[in-house]
């Protein structure tokens, strides 16, 4: 489940996006980690990682990596949770399911897609005046969810 979602207006220095995001690290104390969309970020990139974000790792939206990610979204939204199997389709729970918020369902259907001829990729774009930001950091979020297993924990009780 979507657990935050933010938008920040354009224009927005990316200091004081990442320290929004750091400050949710701080409050949150089990982020493991932080993906970010790292293209067009020459020249900040230092600036990123001296911010002491847990786990950072900045993905390059190629063709392929939006591929990846925009197919493993998908087949979480059409996969039942493993205790909803047994149940009809219409009344299953799927694995990865978004509170309602009228913008980001929205901007998740304004996505197109296209077959690139003579390859099994998909070339995605939305039309003009629309924005899919939040389709792509869903994405990117549910992507880096299936990507890292939780750490192991030991706790040790004295007696």
């Amino acid at each position: 489940m979507l657990v935050h979602c933010l938008s920040f207006k354009l224009g927005t220095p990316y200091v004081t996006q990442m320290g929004y995001i750091k400050s949710l690290c701080d409050r949150w104390k089990d982020v493991n980690a932080v993906y970010y969309d790292h293209t067009g970020t020459k020249g900040i990139d230092e600036e990123i990682e001296r911010a002491g974000f847990p786990g950072l790792e900045g993905i390059d939206y190629s063709k392929p990596t939006k591929h990846g990610m925009a197919m493993t979204l998908k087949q979480l939204m059409m996969t039942p949770r493993e205790a909803d199997e047994d149940l009809a389709p219409q009344d299953a729970r799927r694995r990865f399911e978004l509170p309602y918020d009228r913008d980001v369902q929205a901007e998740l259907n304004v996505e197109q897609w296209e077959q690139t001829k003579g390859s099994e990729l998909y070339t995605f774009s939305h039309p003009e005046g629309s924005h899919d930001d939040k389709f792509w950091a869903i994405a990117m979020a549910v992507t880096a969810a299936m990507k890292r297993e939780p750490e192991p924990f030991v706790a040790v009780i004295p007696r």
